[in-house]
């Protein structure tokens, strides 16, 4: 599950959204999850997290959250009686997502939301004596709280710096 979660999850979850929204809510939809660092959060957290990012401007999250149920991403917390439960639309494809009710994210996009910590851990672990690269689009807001992470950025590829050089592909 762990190595699904990192390898597709996040991806598929942003294969899902993409033409419903715009290019740079997709992109920076996994960060802001991360950075909220949850499992568990209300539509209204999320909007306020959302506030901060100008891309965020005229997008409704609520639909957002809505396609991300719908499609499994994250499920919500229900009250029968007295008694809690969770909902996920691939356990029963009835449900829907219901604005006032608490969000969950699936326990696999958790997982790889927090590779960025786990990756830490492994190098603090190992007494610093290992170097990691990694190539991603997660900004520094959210790794740069990582207490004594040692994570350095070397280059943000955004806005035509590219890994790879335009010219090299001419």
């Amino acid at each position: 599950m762990a190595r699904y979660s990192v390898e597709y999850f996040v991806d598929a979850m942003c294969d899902e959204l993409t033409g419903f929204f715009p290019d740079e809510v997709v992109t920076h939809l996994p960060d802001i999850l991360s950075k909220m660092g949850t499992k568990y959060f209300y539509l209204s957290d999320l909007e306020n997290e959302c506030n901060h990012y100008p891309e965020f401007k005229d997008v409704p999250v609520r639909m957002i959250l809505e396609k991300l149920f719908n499609a499994g991403y994250i499920g919500q917390q229900r009250t029968r009686g007295k008694k809690d439960y969770t909902v996920f639309s691939y356990r029963n494809p009835r449900e829907s997502f219901q604005e006032e009710h608490e969000c969950i994210l699936h326990c696999g996009l958790m997982r790889a939301l927090k590779i960025f910590e786990s990756l830490s851990t492994f190098v603090k672990d190992a007494g610093f004596g290992i170097q990691i690269i990694v190539t991603e689009h997660a900004d520094d807001d959210i790794w740069g709280n990582i207490p004594d992470s040692r994570i350095h950025l070397i280059e943000k590829w955004r806005n035509n710096v590219k890994l790879v050089p335009v010219e090299w592909l001419e």
